[in-house]
């Protein structure tokens, strides 16, 4: 839901109760005011659990990269568990996001191979993300359009993501910078990351969403430079995103 008005360009989104819901599960109450929509990069694993078995196979339960030693063989699925303290008494269930109500997570979770005897010491709550409504309210240089001294920088402009928003930062910061010295940045190429991501956020989209970086957001490669294997195509997308961005840091030395 949007939490403020209209032309404040923020936006707010959660769950709605009795919506995607797992059969069996309970869901916490939420404001009878939140709308449905739920952002595909933060879902609740209830959510995801009603869409089918292999939705969270290919999601948080995703086994890339691990074999199994006692048969040679990638699972079939894996539960990541993050340590919280430098002890190693605390784990928290990474991807594991979720509405339900504490006892049925204390229920459903203790279903989990190796989780049978675990202590829930604190239990999962859902968050709001909030953003700009970018746009509509934001330009190129991370600045408001209407108020261009107003800079924003990190998820609330709808980069998603850790390392994404510290770029944000960066670029801000820059911005800011060259405003002081009297200069205007153009935004790095559409073939880097952050480009990709800053068109993104100031292309045109009523339904705009947060985008953390991924491939699908970059220019493909020509044709004829397109390897078909995988990793060489997306190896070659990333030194042309680095050359790219290399000659942008040059071209625009501060």
């Amino acid at each position: 839901m949007r939490r403020w008005p209209r032309q404040s360009g923020l936006r707010s989104t959660t769950l709605t109760p009795g919506q995607s819901r797992a059969p069996g599960r309970t869901r916490m109450p939420t404001a009878k005011a939140d709308t449905v929509t739920v952002y595909e990069g933060c879902m609740p694993i209830e959510i995801m659990a009603a869409r089918g078995a292999d939705t969270m196979r290919f999601g948080p339960l995703r086994p890339v990269g691990l074999v199994d030693p006692r048969t040679g063989h990638r699972p079939w699925a894996n539960v990541q568990l993050r340590a919280e303290n430098k002890e190693r008494t605390l784990y928290n269930i990474v991807g594991f996001q979720t509405n339900l109500k504490w006892g049925e997570q204390k229920r459903v979770f203790s279903m989990i191979p190796g989780l049978e005897h675990a202590e829930f010491v604190r239990y999962g709550v859902m968050h709001r993300n909030t953003f700009l409504d970018a746009p509509r309210v934001l330009s190129a240089g991370l600045c408001l359009k209407e108020h261009p001294n107003v800079f924003f920088a990190g998820q609330i402009t709808g980069f998603e993501g850790y390392m994404e928003s510290a770029a944000c930062g960066l670029l801000a910061a820059r911005n800011l910078y060259a405003r002081l010295e009297g200069r205007e940045l153009p935004p790095p190429p559409a073939d880097t990351m952050c480009g990709a991501l800053v068109q993104y956020l100031t292309t045109e989209n009523k339904n705009f969403q947060p985008m953390g970086a991924n491939m699908g957001i970059l220019p493909p490669l020509p044709e004829d430079q397109r390897p078909r294997d995988k990793r060489l195509r997306y190896m070659a997308v990333a030194e042309r995103a680095v050359a790219s961005f290399q000659q942008w840091l040059d071209e625009t030395a501060l």
